[in-house]
């Protein structure tokens, strides 16, 4: 599972290029999710996708790394080249800090899910019980709906300030490869290391460029599962007879 491998990766320990350090909540929420997968085929199927992608990406880096190490001779010997190259690793760093968070949110954003799910399963259940005049209705489901207000917020402040890091650091990436291809395209007309180099750059940035920005507007998007959790607990309250405004009237 993801969950169990979110630690490694293929080549080497992720502790060395990535700063996120884990706290203990999110140690708690991680192996949740994981007991999750071990019981939900749906479950089962998203870690799968997620860890295909998060190593699809993970390999394109390897090939980026593959071809620069085959032109290094050439690299080493034009500075302006070796700039290139020695940024493109250095923001190469702040995205793998950043796929490292995304997975982490991801997972938080997933166990939210199961909770509203768990919610939505016992309020099914509990919405036609019979209840005592001293005893209380929907228990298990006010129960799950604690647990996903107590829970902390899948996409924190801190993703977002490296989500817009990386992004701008793409952007001037692919800003100044732009530039310089056209100047140097000139000069290293006959070279092939700079071609190949060039493009492979060009092109990995571009894309890097464009998942930024999907990601940036799917976690803007508005959060469904919070709005289904608004909705199930004024149900809930609806159902115990009590006021949904806190007046002890209901709003017409």
């Amino acid at each position: 599972m993801m969950g169990c491998q979110s630690s490694q990766t293929k080549g080497g320990n992720a502790e060395s290029t990535s700063q996120v350090k884990p706290d203990s909540q999110l140690e708690a929420d991680l192996s949740s999710y994981e007991a999750a997968c071990r019981q939900d085929s749906t479950l089962q199927h998203f870690d799968a996708t997620l860890q295909e992608h998060t190593n699809s990406v993970i390999g394109t880096l390897a090939v980026i790394v593959k071809v620069i190490l085959e032109c290094q001779r050439d690299i080493w010997n034009n500075s302006e080249l070796f700039s290139l190259v020695e940024e493109y690793f250095e923001n190469s760093k702040k995205t793998l800090d950043f796929c490292t968070m995304l997975e982490n949110c991801l997972k938080r954003a997933q166990n939210d899910q199961l909770i509203i799910q768990l919610a939505v399963k016992y309020f099914d259940e509990e919405v036609g019980l019979e209840v005592g005049v001293d005893e209380k209705k929907f228990v298990k489901t006010l129960e799950e709906l604690r647990r996903f207000k107590a829970a902390d917020k899948p996409f924190p402040k801190e993703f977002f300030v490296l989500l817009d890091l990386v992004r701008k650091q793409q952007e001037s990436m692919l800003g100044k490869l732009l530039v310089r291809k056209k100047k140097l395209d000139k000069k290293l007309k006959s070279l092939k290391t700079w071609r190949r180099v060039s493009n492979v750059l060009f092109v990995a940035t571009f894309v890097s460029v464009l998942i930024f920005s999907v990601v940036a507007a799917a976690v803007s998007a508005p959060p469904v599962v919070t709005a289904l959790a608004s909705e199930l607990f004024l149900l809930v309250r609806l159902e115990n007879g009590a006021p949904l405004f806190g007046n002890g009237t209901r709003k017409r």
